[in-house]
């Protein structure tokens, strides 16, 4: 069997619990004043890197899933 370059199950849930743990941080400063607008806007770029959660782009060169089996242009 070929391996997957997809996150398993178990690993995936481990990155997007700790996004959610880094953006609840980071609301609560936002929402007690502690940044700016801009700063919480970097923080969650940073939060989204740091727990390796992709922003809904496909990676160069994959095709979506509709598009699986479709000849390529």
């Amino acid at each position: 069997m070929a391996h997957s370059p997809l996150p398993t199950a178990s690993l995936l849930y481990q990155r997007i619990d700790a996004f959610q743990a880094l953006r609840t941080r980071i609301d609560r400063a936002f929402s007690a004043g502690q940044i700016t607008p801009q700063m919480r806007r970097e923080l969650l770029a940073a939060a989204r890197d740091q727990s390796g959660i992709a922003t809904g782009s496909l990676p160069s060169g994959s095709r979506p899933r509709a598009l699986i089996g479709a000849p390529k242009p």
